[in-house]
């Protein structure tokens, strides 16, 4: 199978680089500066007439914040880019893997969100991001994996940033009031990786969520960094409306993962499991 990999740079983009090392399956990956998915143009003259059987598009605007007062640029990515990837992909007898986002929710829900629970985005993201489903959805040539608390050795994300803040001997204040399920971007990789055949002959446009499994607050998931870390810095825990940020964020998102694991027969590495490996990696002499 042929592969284009978009947002080549980002977290999952570097770790589908590191697995297709070892994977039977040609890949092909383009970073923002190669392939701009907001650009039909380009995305024509970078995949049209190549033979992809699938695009994974991990290209987005993830500046949840900077969206705020972006909302064009993040339109533009989050939501025209996809669209431009499944009118290529109607033409081309190809399919797109669209990564998407739990910030779709509003968090108002008691129990962990179904792919087809209704959606009420807080923020520009999270707006963006639905919108950028939605054309999936449209098109009939799309699955949609929806996922949420992205970390990895690579890029920038919380874990890294709380690192950060241990090393230099900060206290930390993070929000307890904000629950959800971390995920490995090695892990979504390997997911990833491991369906490609099962997405790639899927008929029509589906929604899928997938994470590690587990949920925890952001609190949580800092004192158990902290903690599997060897550091000892005071942790405090503070409200979200204490951050002042100009986007809001749900105060739940745990995403249900039963129609993942139904269609696709996997499983889900515990979050602290998954981040004691993706510690473990961080630490490793280069």
């Amino acid at each position: 199978m042929k592969i284009a990999v978009t947002g080549s740079k980002g977290q999952l983009g570097s770790e589908l680089q590191e697995l297709a090392r070892s994977s039977t399956h040609e890949f092909h990956f383009f970073s923002h500066q190669e392939l701009d998915i907001a650009d039909p143009l380009q995305v024509q003259a970078q995949l049209a007439g190549k033979s992809f059987d699938l695009v994974i598009n991990a290209a987005a605007y993830t500046q949840v914040d900077a969206a705020e007062s972006n909302r064009e640029v993040a339109y533009q990515i989050n939501a025209l880019g996809p669209k431009n990837l499944c009118d290529w992909a109607k033409t081309e007898s190809a399919r797109v893997v669209q990564i998407s986002t739990d910030f779709v929710f509003d968090g108002q829900s008691t129990r962990p969100y179904f792919p087809t629970d209704p959606t009420h985005p807080l923020s520009v993201y999270g707006q963006t991001k639905r919108a950028g489903e939605e054309f999936c959805l449209e098109s009939k040539v799309s699955t949609v994996i929806r996922t949420s608390w992205v970390y990895s050795t690579f890029g920038k994300n919380f874990v890294k940033a709380i690192l950060r803040k241990l090393e230099s001997g900060e206290d930390l204040r993070v929000v307890s009031d904000q629950r959800g399920r971390p995920t490995y971007a090695r892990n979504l990789a390997s997911f990833l990786v491991d369906h490609l055949g099962s997405m790639q002959s899927m008929k029509g446009s589906q929604i899928f969520h997938f994470s590690d499994e587990g949920e925890c607050t952001w609190y949580e998931f800092a004192r158990k960094i902290r903690d599997l870390s060897g550091f000892q810095n005071p942790l405090h825990e503070i409200a979200s409306s204490d951050l002042q940020l100009p986007a809001k964020r749900p105060g739940f998102s745990c995403l249900d993962l039963s129609e993942t694991q139904r269609v696709f027969r996997c499983s889900f590495e515990p979050w602290e499991k998954a981040l004691a490996r993706m510690l473990q990696l961080q630490r490793a002499p280069t």
